[in-house]
């Protein structure tokens, strides 16, 4: 999908549909989209000015076309949410300790969350680095979208970090060392191993519950993520205190942001 940034502020011009964008649409043919009645007209495009969407297109365009003209006005407000941010914080609520040394705050609403998902699913590469030592089925923010990345450190840095810095006073923004999604279904990953994580501080979101199993747990601290709410924030220190784990998934997908929070430079 070739993407033109240039023009005004949040301008968007999706150019080209890729063969994957029309099947997610629901398009049989994937060249489809290109037959219309006039054979020089210049390529379907969507525009999105501002977060406002037009379609420009032909009169007498084809029906395909004309579906796929609706189609892609629906997925706006995901759009909205990802490339601007849109619709994205939660803040009905207060930071509250649900265990040792374990903080859980609104970050997300489950619309955000639902967008994030899509838009992880859409840039695929679910796939686990050769070289980790805990490998993961995951997808970066920043290869799904670095404005997303950026606007997310900056509500990490300005919305989350001065309620954290409550708890753990001595703690310094620096950023994020990485922020992924993680997925686990039955036919691909359905646990992840003990482990500690190279970072500051740590978080995890709950993106969605239409799972079983595969709760985020923490033997020394007997808790588990089970109640939380989805959007939900759970922030604990990293390295010595803190193992987790995946358990094992018994039903369903389930998916989740993993946030790593920079150690500052002096330490790293």
């Amino acid at each position: 999908m070739g993407v033109n940034t240039a023009g005004p502020a949040g301008a968007v011009v999706i150019t080209a549909l890729s063969t994957s964008m029309t099947r997610a649409l629901g398009l049989a043919d994937p060249h489809a989209v290109m037959t219309t009645t006039k054979p020089k007209a210049s390529p379907v495009r969507y525009r999105l000015d501002n977060f406002n969407s037009t379609f420009e297109g032909y009169e007498s365009a084809g029906p395909i076309v004309r579906g796929l003209a609706g189609r892609l006005r629906a997925m706006t407000t995901d759009l909205e949410r990802i490339l601007g941010y849109l619709g994205a914080q939660d803040n009905e609520g207060e930071m509250i300790e649900v265990g040792p040394e374990l903080v859980a705050l609104p970050f997300w609403t489950p619309d955000m969350c639902s967008a994030i998902i899509h838009a992880a699913e859409a840039a695929g590469g679910f796939e686990p680095e050769p070289h980790d030592p805990v490998p993961g089925h995951e997808v970066s923010l920043a290869t799904i979208s670095p404005r997303l990345y950026e606007n997310l450190m900056v509500d990490l840095g300005e919305r989350i970090w001065p309620q954290l810095q409550e708890k753990w006073p001595l703690i310094d923004y620096c950023g994020l060392r990485d922020a992924f999604v993680i997925k686990y279904s039955m036919d691909t990953q359905t646990e992840l191993r003990l482990h500690h994580d190279i970072a500051q501080v740590s978080g995890s979101v709950k993106l969605n519950d239409s799972y079983t199993g595969a709760e985020l747990s923490f033997p020394q601290q007997g808790f588990t993520n089970s109640d939380l709410a989805v959007g939900s924030l759970l922030v604990w220190p990293s390295l010595v205190t803190h193992p987790h784990q995946s358990l094992a998934l018994t039903s369903g997908v389930k998916y989740s942001l993993t946030l790593w929070f920079e150690i500052p430079e002096q330490y790293n």
